[in-house]
Order: C-alpha cells, then structure tokens, then sequence
C-alpha cells in the first residue's frame, strides 16, 4: 500500500493517547512492513507508537519469535525504522535472538545513514538479539559507520553478518572500516564478523587492523572474497593473535601470501581453522615447462608440523598445488598426532558432486585424505 506522509499522519493521529482519552486503545498488533510511508511517515508513526501503551508491534511480528527472517521480503529503509522501534519498545521480551534482513535493498539510498544509526541504537538497547544479519542490502561505507555510531556493537550481538555489501575499494572505505573494527574491539560480546564478498583492498585491511579488530574478542573472522594480495595478508599475518577461525577463501593470496601466513601459523597458537582455498598459492613458471613453485605450501607445511594440537583445519581446495606438493603434505601430516581436514567443510554434507569440476591428482589426494576421518558423506560423484 502507498499511504504516503498524509497517510502516515492520519493513522498516528488515531494511534495517538489524546488529552481527553482519545486515540485507539484495543490495538494490539499491526503490520505496516512494505507498506510505501516514507522515512518521514515512519518517524511520524513511530512517535505514535511509543505514546501508545496497548500496541505492541508496527511489523505484525509475534512477541515470541525467536528468529525474524525477512531477506528477500522487499523490505525498505522505513520499515527497518518500523523494527528498530519494535526492539526498542521491547515488544519480544527476551525471545528474539536472531534477525535477518539478507537481500533487501536498505542501504545507499536517501536516508540510509540515518536508517542504519536508529537501527543501531535499537541492537544497543535490546541486547537479548543475538545475530543480526544484513548480508547484501546494497550497504555503502557511510551506512556502516552510521549502523556503528549508533552503538550496534555495544548490544548483545554475538554474530554479524555484512557480507555481499560495497564497503571497501572507495575513499570513505578505511575510515568506515576502522570505525567498525574500534566498535567491534570495545564489544564484549560480538564473536562473529562476516565481511566475505564486501570488496576490500589491502587499504581497507590496514584500516580493520589499525582499528584493532585482530586484537578484539572475534572467534570468527570472513574475509573471504575479497582483494587481499600479499599486502592485506602481511597486514593479517603481522596482526592476528586472538580469532579461532580465519577465512580467506579466493582472497588473491599467491605464493608470496601464503608464506606471510605460514609464519602467522608458526607462532598464534591461538587459530584453529584456516581457510586458502583458491588463492592460486603455487606460482607456475611458464618458460621450464610450467615448473610449480611449491615454497609456499611447503612452507605451510612446516607450520602444520610445529602445531600439532590446536589447529584441526588448513583449507588447501582448489590451489593447483601440483603432485609434489599434495604428497610432501600428506608425509607431514601423517605425523600428526590429531586430524587436520585439507579440504575445508566440503565433505560436511551427505552429498558431493565433483562432476566436470576440473579436479587434478592433487585436488583428488587431499579429497581422499579427508574422507578418512568423514562419517556423513554417503554419495560422492567424481565423474
């Protein structure tokens, strides 16, 4: 529905306590999510809706939802203001723990910033969410920095999700990104931080590590997807002390940038998964018949022998590390004295088709080594 601003007034006019006992007084619930009010209309409405003691809900969400997933619902920058206010009133109790605005176009449009920074404000105060995820809403760096401000990294958030937005590569990038990196050091909750597919350069990273994010409380950092280089994981491997679970999967690494974290892995004792996959970390010298420059994965392979306890998965998928290399790897894993998985969760599930996937002996040796120690693949295809 399109009730525009004069819309938005009538309906916070009847919503609204009146000196003299007026305004509605029965209505409980309401959902007024895609419908067309305008930033403007929603402030007007919401201003209603807290004066209002009998209604609980703008977006028509039961008090005991434990997960709100509304990606791909067409959501706009006025209903998540419709949200916010919904967090704020504290209409959920402590049952939401999980919301998901995943695939909605919110971000980079007039308003946005301010969007973002009620949205903040509302996670700061309602600490009972848990995971808030707002993977490709079509962010910009200025909505990040507002979503900050507003304080989402002081609520309770364990897990947050930024994949798939266009934060890096721009010149409000690095500031952006330090913002969230400080916000998410000062947090004493935040565990989680997916920012895989989000266009970061190796600038972007330096901004996330002066920020302090490699220092803060982060089990989990994705940064898969990203044009890290030599440079972004130099910045990483120089940095990175308290994360369990690293993911530079397709991170442009190269041979350069896996020795840079083979010496990350000599000496955190803290990391135990660490995900290269496609990051092309052999060089190939075409001119003595594509000799594989295999330094750098033997150089992991020495930091896979110094840890021999914590560390249970360095994800080597998809590097054309050639037949030497896969079989020097699998001598030094064999004295191990715990597992270590080669090949990431790609063996997590019942099924896998490899079908016309390109594999090589070594894409197949690191395969059969995983399957070892697999007990839930019933079906694999490697036609």
């Amino acid at each position: 529905n399109n009730i525009g601003l004069q819309g938005a007034r009538a309906l916070a006019a009847a919503l609204s306590p009146g000196e003299a006992g007026a305004g509605n007084r029965s209505l409980t619930s309401t959902n007024l999510l895609r419908t067309i009010l305008g930033v403007e209309g929603a402030a007007t409405i919401i201003t209603a809706f807290k004066a209002n003691c009998t209604l609980r809900t703008l977006c028509g969400l039961s008090t005991d939802t434990a997960c709100a997933d509304l990606s791909w619902r067409g959501i706009m920058p006025c209903d998540v203001m419709l949200l916010a206010a919904d967090l704020q009133k504290g209409v959920f109790g402590t049952a939401l723990e999980a919301l998901s605005l995943k695939e909605n176009h919110v971000g980079g449009m007039p308003y946005a910033e301010i969007v973002f920074a009620t949205l903040g404000r509302a996670v700061s105060s309602y600490r009972a969410l848990k995971a808030l995820d707002l993977s490709c809403t079509r962010m910009l760096p200025e909505d990040v920095r507002a979503l900050v401000a507003g304080g989402v990294c002081l609520g309770g958030l364990t897990t947050l999700v930024l994949a798939g937005n266009s934060i890096g590569g721009g010149e409000e990038s690095p500031a952006a990104l330090m913002a969230l990196a400080r916000g998410v050091k000062s947090s004493l909750s935040l565990k989680n931080l997916d920012l895989s597919h989000t266009a970061l350069s190796p600038r972007d990273i330096r901004a996330l590590v002066l920020g302090g994010v490699c220092v803060g409380p982060l089990y989990t950092l994705n940064l898969a997807g990203n044009m890290l280089r030599l440079e972004g994981a130099k910045e990483l491997a120089q940095a990175l002390t308290m994360s369990k679970h690293l993911n530079l999967l397709l991170s442009y690494i190269g041979l350069s940038g896996a020795k840079s974290l083979a010496r990350l892995l000599m000496r955190n004792t803290v990391l135990e998964t660490l995900s290269l996959a496609g990051n092309d970390l052999c060089s190939v010298d075409e001119s003595r018949g594509r000799l594989c420059d295999t330094s750098g994965i033997r150089a992991l392979a020495r930091a896979i022998s110094s840890r021999q306890a914590d560390l249970t998965t360095l994800n080597l998928w998809s590097n054309d590390i050639g037949l030497e290399a896969a079989m020097h790897l699998m001598e030094v894993v064999a004295e191990r004295r715990t597992p270590l998985r080669l090949c990431g969760d790609l063996l997590q599930g019942s099924r896998l088709d490899l079908t016309s996937s390109g594999l090589g002996a070594d894409d197949i040796i690191l395969l059969a080594h995983d399957l070892k120690f697999n007990t839930c693949l019933q079906v694999l295809k490697v036609a």
